[in-house]
């Protein structure tokens, strides 16, 4: 496109921002919190929220935005639907999250940026009428402590929000970052002021929904336990938790290893289906009959929901614990599944009684959610095998980093030789062993699948000694299991048989 011709389309854009955006000819507005962080660490932000300087509720309204709630002075943008809020003062009349009253009149950027949680969090950037950035404002030092990895409260305005106490912890375990002594005091007075006891369970289990996927996972406890807050939460074992989370790096390490060993067996072969597989497009026949696609498939899984990670952190947790925490039904089945599990003599599927068989999948719904029991069987093995190969997999993972260096130098060497070490071996083997309990758990499905329940309610009505329907249904379900497994053994001997 030439100059001239990318001028004028230029020219076009502004003209219709302008007349989009009016807003920004005719106030100050700021882009503030998290997407400044973010730039400043030169991270793209996910979300953006803006500040608007000099409007009334009436000017937003005229503009085209819309109000969000009633208590807060926040607007949808008519047209992006991002979020653009009135600068605001806050004063605290309550106890609690909510129990505050806002000023919009005559606010500065400034005052707004008071009233936030962290220095970090309590920078605004500045934007022309055409939405570009111009000056940062950061008039509490929020650029220099994200410089010296602190997080630091911004004014006594911190210790009027209980929320924040699980927010900085949760920075804490995003960042790595030392919380500032100063602020510690003050978390440790709003736990002893009993400020922190206001707060709901539902606002709590969001917090723990938003650090479950941070990095330094267990930062989160032993900070929120350093100030006295964790007890006042539940039942939580913070030394047990950090034990059981380096494992689960461990064991992700080591199910990339045996995910390297296969790419390196297979090469090109393994990584097309299994991306397909990801994204919908093979069928679960298909890939489930492949021994060497699973473990690739459910190492993404695993990464994805989070089901042991929940199940260490709840794991002294019962029922009713976890009913008053508000943990959404299907968290607590995850929970519930990884207890189920660990307390399994043998984690191996093949290796379990009928009963524990049927009351497996009956828990995950498995006919219909196989990720979720396919995951945590993988998880389960992978900390037995951890136990027994532990050396192993260290070395292996060492012969594979040698290997890529090699690789890298253009020097010949050739996967097979990688493969011969008996360390890669072993992993090899353990990866079919995997993949046999996989297919195992894939019959046992396709055994309940093929069940005729409409027969089967008809059977029941027309039986003489009535027995609860559940326990007719499970005695037929675990018939079709025990059959399945009979008839797998037929074939296997039926092949040997043909082979000698």
């Amino acid at each position: 496109m030439t100059s001239r011709y990318q001028k004028e389309l230029e020219e076009i854009e502004q003209h219709e921002f302008k007349q989009e955006n009016k807003i920004y000819h005719l106030f100050d507005v700021y882009l503030v919190g998290g997407a400044v962080r973010d730039l400043t660490l030169g991270i793209e932000p996910k979300d953006k929220d803006y500040v608007v300087v000099g409007a009334t509720e009436k000017d937003m309204l005229d503009l085209g935005f819309e109000k969000v709630g009633a208590d807060f002075p926040v607007f949808l943008h008519p047209k992006t639907k991002e979020e653009y809020a009135l600068a605001r003062r806050e004063r605290k009349i309550g106890v609690g999250y909510n129990g505050f009253v806002c000023e919009t009149n005559d606010v500065t950027i400034q005052e707004d940026l008071l009233r936030r949680d962290l220095t970090i969090n309590a920078m605004a950037i500045k934007l022309n009428e055409l939405g570009q950035h111009e000056e940062l404002i950061d008039p509490y030092c929020g650029a220099q402590d994200l410089n010296d990895k602190i997080l630091k409260h911004v004014s006594h305005h911190f210790s009027e929000d209980p929320v924040r106490i699980l927010r900085i912890a949760r920075f804490a375990a995003r960042y790595n970052f030392e919380i500032h002594e100063k602020t510690k005091d003050m978390m440790r007075g709003m736990v002893n002021d009993g400020e922190f006891d206001a707060l709901t369970p539902e606002r709590v289990f969001l917090e723990f929904e938003k650090v479950i996927s941070e990095k330094y996972l267990s930062r989160f406890f032993h900070e929120l336990e350093s100030i006295g807050a964790l007890s006042k939460l539940g039942i939580f074992d913070v030394k047990k938790i950090e034990q059981d989370l380096k494992m689960t790096k461990v064991i992700q390490d080591a199910i990339s290893t045996q995910v390297d060993l296969l790419n390196f067996e297979y090469q090109e072969k393994i990584m097309t289906p299994a991306i397909h597989k990801i994204q919908g497009h093979v069928s679960d026949y298909d890939f489930l009959n492949h021994a060497r696609y699973p473990v690739l498939l459910l190492n993404e899984t695993c990464k994805r929901e989070k089901s042991l990670e929940w199940g260490i952190i709840f794991e002294a947790f019962t029922e009713k614990n976890l009913e008053d925490f508000k943990v959404p039904n299907d968290i607590q089945k995850k929970i519930k599944l990884v207890h189920k599990i660990k307390n399994f003599k043998s984690p191996s599927f093949q290796d379990l009684s009928i009963d524990d068989k049927l009351s497996l999948l009956q828990d995950t719904k498995a006919t219909h959610q196989k990720d979720d029991i396919f995951s945590v069987i993988l998880y389960a093995k992978e900390m037995n095998v951890y136990h027994t190969y532990e050396k192993d997999m260290q070395e292996a993972r060492q012969i594979l980093q040698y290997y890529k260096q090699i690789v890298s130098m253009d020097k010949k060497i050739k996967s097979n030789e990688i493969l011969s070490f008996p360390e890669c071996k072993r992993q090899k083997n353990v990866v079919s062993d995997l993949c046999v309990d996989i297919d195992k758990i894939h019959d046992a499905i396709e055994a309940l699948k093929s069940i005729d329940y409409e027969q089967l309610q008809k059977d029941y009505k027309a039986m003489s000694v009535k027995v609860k329907m559940r326990d007719f249904i499970a005695e037929k379900q675990k018939e079709a299991l025990f059959n399945s497994e009979q008839s797998v053994e037929q074939v296997v001997t039926t092949k040997k048989s043909f082979r000698m």
